[in-house]
């Protein structure tokens, strides 16, 4: 739930109360809403600015009031409602960030002084992990965006002055809006120069995410070291498109150029797959106590793109051959397997029509068509994603006979196929799959029978555990 909208659900008071200018929603005092903060996790999705300007559009005025809501963010529990103290911060939460840099633009600069000088001096006693965030934090919190664009409402990004325009005026933070620098570099000027320093010192000491980082200048949560994707700002993701006409067609792979010229691939591709299967291992011990593990979807896209990786791009949704220098397909499966077995993560499509493949053509087990089947469905065509169909039918090409005559008698036992059961991937095959599709992408896992949708469902099907077998023995 946003800001905004929590905002507008916050409990009301008495009606004597409802005319008060001050409450921080209609009539939601601040000295409870002070006490709930601490306790109610919906209530850090706010920050000093949301609660101000909402209180100012409210007619409120009042100096000390808005004092006391600053003092809940400088309060000494404040920031550790934003770190889980069961995992290594290797990035600073966005959300603190956000508000450390609100409170320094309200004139109070000591916790992103604090935060600054903790994480240096973390980082600088050899914590990979305090590297890594200390980097994050000047290539990617405070320089991968005009500053001024903040990110919330689904991703809608929006100037300062025009979400909080009565607090820009009331507070007088015109300066800071007007600024083109982050107001975190007028406290730490050389943050952006020395945070490739430090992400590659994190790298060099064999933390995963900074060798993604580091090599491939992609995030974690969107490692793809296989595919080239054009972007905005003249800019491939993971492949930035040279100055010289000459090379703009063909652009360069960043991350394969500088992972295939490392005398030490191996060794970084290891700390990729072991970091990734530390994070998911862990992450089915977080979901018995129905908690999310925070860094469970990064390790699950690292665990991807290493299985891409180990075999040389062959699985994966990409049409052509990378090499890497680290090819070993059984390696590759492992990935693969964990990547599609990550908690709290339905079973993603594209990773479903690899999978189906990767166990038809590389596995011996007799019933590995029925498997692959299974996979194939979850991985098939959706309303939403047209682009998705070809990708689909690339995929139903690779299939053997004896995988497609097994999706027949699925779909036709369930009444979305009524040809020949003969292996033939025609128009009343792909008609029949799509049919199938629909119907499970709005089941949302009411018929496990027919439908694929979570990494648990996989742990209680003895059809799927052979192909998970590696994962499933060290939960």
């Amino acid at each position: 739930m946003t800001g905004i909208a929590w905002l507008a659900v916050m409990p009301l008071a008495s009606d004597a109360l409802a005319d008060e200018t001050c409450h921080v929603s209609r009539s939601y005092p601040v000295d409870e809403f002070a006490e709930d903060y601490f306790v109610d996790p919906h209530a850090r999705s706010l920050t000093p600015l949301l609660l101000t300007e909402s209180m100012l559009e409210n007619g409120c005025t009042d100096a000390e009031i808005f004092d006391q809501v600053i003092a809940i963010f400088l309060d000494d529990r404040t920031p550790g409602l934003f770190q889980s103290e069961d995992v290594d911060p290797w990035q600073i939460d966005d959300s603190w960030v956000r508000i450390v840099t609100e409170l320094l633009m309200l004139g109070h600069d000591e916790p992103i002084r604090k935060l600054l000088a903790d994480l240096q001096s973390v980082a600088e006693a050899g914590d990979p992990a305090a590297m890594m965030a200390f980097a994050h934090l000047g290539e990617r919190q405070t320089s991968s965006l005009d500053w001024q664009r903040q990110e919330y409402r689904r991703g809608a990004y929006r100037r300062y002055d025009e979400d909080f325009p009565k607090s820009v005026e009331f507070f007088d933070m015109a300066g800071w809006v007007e600024s083109t620098n982050h107001p975190i570099l007028t406290i730490a000027p050389d943050l952006g120069e020395e945070a490739p320093r430090y992400m590659a010192r994190a790298s060099r000491a064999g933390f995963a995410p900074a060798h993604i980082f580091h090599l491939a200048n992609q995030e974690p949560r969107r490692f793809m070291p296989c595919r080239a994707v054009p972007s905005a700002g003249r800019n491939f993701l993971g492949v930035p498109l040279e100055s010289d006409e000459e090379d703009e067609e063909q652009p360069r792979n960043r991350f394969l150029e500088a992972f295939s010229q490392l005398p030490d691939r191996e060794s970084v591709a290891q700390d990729l797959i072991d970091w990734s299967r530390d994070i998911i291992t862990e992450s089915f011990e977080w979901d018995r106590d129905r908690r999310r593990h925070p860094y469970a979807l990064n390790a699950a896209w690292v665990a991807y793109g290493y299985a891409g990786i180990r075999s040389n791009c062959a699985f994966s949704t990409e049409d052509h051959i990378m090499d890497f220098g680290v090819e070993d397909l059984d390696e590759a499966a492992i990935g693969l397997q964990y990547a599609i077995m990550a908690p709290g993560r339905l079973v993603p499509i594209h990773e479903s029509l690899v999978f189906a493949w990767v166990i038809d053509t590389f596995h011996e087990n007799p019933d590995r068509h029925y498997a692959a089947a299974r996979f194939l469905q979850q991985g098939a065509y959706r309303e939403t994603l047209d682009f998705h169909d070809d990708l689909v039918e690339q995929f139903v090409g690779r299939l053997s006979r004896e995988t497609i005559r097994e999706a027949q008698k699925i779909m036709a036992e369930h009444g979305y196929y009524t040809a020949a059961i003969d292996g033939i991937p025609g128009p009343n095959f792909l008609s029949g799959l799509r049919q199938w599709s629909y119907f499970c992408e709005k089941d949302r896992g009411m018929h496990l029978d027919k439908c694929l949708w979570t990494p648990q469902t996989l742990a209680d099907a003895e059809w799927a555990q052979p192909y998970i077998a590696d994962v499933l023995a060290r939960y």
